[in-house]
């Protein structure tokens, strides 16, 4: 009976660690992915130098990547996302998507501005703070999920391994 509750006792603290180890890593997966999906929009100026532009919005502190899409690519976009084929001229620009920590948007928005070349940056303020809030508050989950994955199984495995050492332990039987 005493041995039963002892492969109880660590049946119960693995499926707690294996439980709170996978929320602690989907909770991560998912921030990285919002993360991946909030970008700034830059839009360049007519005459602007698309490399040169991309050169310098890759160097700013906090940009985590870009992708540069010409106006043919953002008009082929654009018609996707209307489900129908534009009539006449291409009024887009070419753009460049700039991935940044939510935490960091504000101060590389700022960065942008300097920028020469650029025509228009997209940055929905009230998005980005919802974002970066949300993002730091399933980090902050994550890392106290993975502190308690490795306290729960630290106790149960010392608690299972103190019974078997033990004199008239209860695993022993």
């Amino acid at each position: 009976m005493r041995a039963k509750q002892c492969v109880l006792v660590f049946m119960v603290t693995v499926m707690m660690c294996l439980l709170l180890g996978m929320s602690a890593l989907s909770l991560q997966s998912f921030s990285r992915q919002i993360t991946f999906d909030s970008g700034l929009r830059v839009f360049l100026e007519e005459e602007a130098s698309a490399q040169f532009v991309v050169q310098e919005l890759n160097v700013l502190d906090g940009v985590m990547a870009t992708n540069y899409m010409d106006k043919e690519q953002a008009l082929a976009d654009f018609q996707a996302t209307l489900g129908y084929a534009w009539d006449g001229v291409n009024p887009l620009p070419d753009m460049v998507e700039v991935i940044v920590h939510p935490s960091n948007a504000s101060r590389v928005y700022a960065q942008i501005q300097e920028i020469k070349g650029i025509e228009y940056t997209s940055y929905p303020t009230d998005a980005f703070e919802k974002i970066a809030w949300f993002t730091t508050f399933s980090e902050t989950i994550s890392r106290v999920l993975l502190v308690l994955t490795t306290a729960i199984g630290g106790f149960g495995m010392l608690w299972v391994i103190r019974k078997a050492k033990g004199g008239g332990n209860p695993c022993a039987s």
